[in-house]
């Protein structure tokens, strides 16, 4: 139960509190309360240096070790014990000062350290001012609770690889770095995994001396909410998994991008990326996908883009030349960045000088066709019932070729009726037809 500060202990052992030098929480309390190991700082307190908790504590209120400053040591039976303890405030945890140590099972706790799957939350307060460089925090988690890790003055990286926590929106007030580092003045690194295909809104959100540098985005993120990186403006590296999931990635607006920031440089598999090759297949280019992505000299955009979001591009001001490969190029808005070189297809200078912000460049018509090379078909012989219907499919190689001259004829079987312009064929009766293309 509670007691009070003139209480100073439920236990009623006032008298001794200035000799004992360990206390031993049984497996039975699932609480303890308000003030119950208090003690008078003025009277000097350099007795109790060690304190085992229970397995069944679930909640210390608060004050309940304050002025406790000569721990050393607190003990758990495992970690799902300490993680399941709700600390009404820091004064609440015995590890609150900064001799004491936390031990696991007998070990202490490593600078490392790895939240195991069978944790689904950690308590407020839970590694207050504990002695970690690194946390790993696993898919298994679905909650934080407030300054869990407050106090942890040498952590500067985090990994999480939970979806439930990445993807829930925070504030501008609460927000999820805060958890880890309320006053943005350690944490440098924070590594998204690749379960998460989310980071919601605010939750990274920092401040104006935001000690983040480094972000590294899993591969399966395809969504980044609204102010998620905002108030970061150290930050110096960015990486992705590839150039396609960045352009893939829908950013809530341009501090949803850690990219957006002055020093931000763009890097993919831990390497620098100056000239930027966007895949064919990549059909998109997300509105603030390079936003101030000052690292870009090149960038090669591929035919099978067929829209370029807004500000994708903005403030790209060391992007000397953009490769494109289009007959007609499509619209493109609020650029705002360098107007540089444009390198367009043999001949089709003409249908790029009159379209807004396109003729703003230099336009280079160096660009030569690709030419079909190969064709795969889905199938190589059909069978079709008389009164049946089939079609050909096929696909021509490579992908981005600007003209495709293709004829397709039918050996003339009375076998089927062929249509050329659908590639559908229609079984009349018994026997064997050839279709060439």
């Amino acid at each position: 139960h509670n007691a009070t500060e003139s209480e100073y202990t439920t236990l009623e052992l006032e008298d001794t509190r200035d000799y004992v030098e360990k206390y031993i929480i049984g497996d039975s309390p699932t609480r303890i309360g308000n003030y119950a190991f208090y003690s008078d700082y003025s009277s000097g307190n350099g007795w109790l240096k060690e304190v085992v908790m229970g397995k069944n504590i679930k909640e210390v209120g608060d004050y309940a070790f304050s002025s406790c400053n000569a721990i050393e040591k607190v003990y758990y039976p495992d970690m799902e014990s300490l993680c399941s303890i709700n600390f009404i405030s820091s004064s609440s945890n015995p590890a609150n000062y900064g001799a004491a140590k936390i031990y696991i099972a007998g070990e202490e706790i490593p600078e490392e350290l790895l939240i195991p799957s069978t944790i689904t939350s950690i308590g407020s307060y839970a590694f207050y001012n504990a002695n970690i460089t690194s946390v790993n925090v696993s898919s298994s988690v679905v909650s934080i609770g407030d300054d869990a890790f407050e106090g942890c003055s040498n952590l500067s990286k985090v990994y999480i690889d939970s979806p439930s926590l990445l993807g829930k929106d925070y504030s501008s007030s609460s927000s999820l770095i805060e958890k880890f580092d309320r006053w943005n003045s350690h944490v440098t690194d924070i590594i998204i995994g690749d379960l998460p295909s989310r980071i919601g809104n605010y939750a990274f959100y920092g401040s104006s001396s935001s000690s983040l540098t480094s972000v590294k985005i899993g591969k399966n993120v395809r969504e980044i909410g609204e102010n998620a990186f905002g108030y970061n403006s150290n930050i110096t590296k960015v990486e992705f998994s590839s150039i396609a999931a960045l352009c893939e990635t829908t950013f809530g607006n341009n501090t949803a991008n850690p990219l957006t920031f002055e020093n931000a440089n763009f890097y993919v598999d831990g390497k620098l990326v100056e000239n930027a090759v966007i895949p064919e297949g990549v059909t998109s280019i997300s509105n603030y996908a390079f936003y101030n992505a000052k690292s870009i000299r090149s960038i090669d955009i591929p035919m099978s883009v067929a829209s370029i979001g807004q500000y994708s591009l903005y403030g790209c001001n060391n992007l000397d030349d953009i490769y494109v490969h289009w007959q007609y190029p499509p619209v493109i808005t609020n650029y705002g960045g360098k107007n540089g070189n444009l390198h367009v297809p043999i001949g089709m200078k003409d249908n790029y000088s009159t379209k807004n912000i396109w003729k703003s460049f230099t336009i280079i018509d160096d660009q030569e066709y690709k030419t079909v090379n190969n064709i795969q078909f889905s199938e190589l012989s059909y069978k079709c019932e008389v009164g049946g219907i089939g079609q050909i499919d096929y696909t021509l190689y490579p992908l981005d070729v600007l003209i495709k001259d293709v004829v397709i004829e039918s050996d003339g079987s009375s076998a089927i009726y062929f249509d050329s312009n659908t590639r559908q064929f229609f079984g009349l009766e018994d026997g064997v037809a050839t279709i060439t293309v």
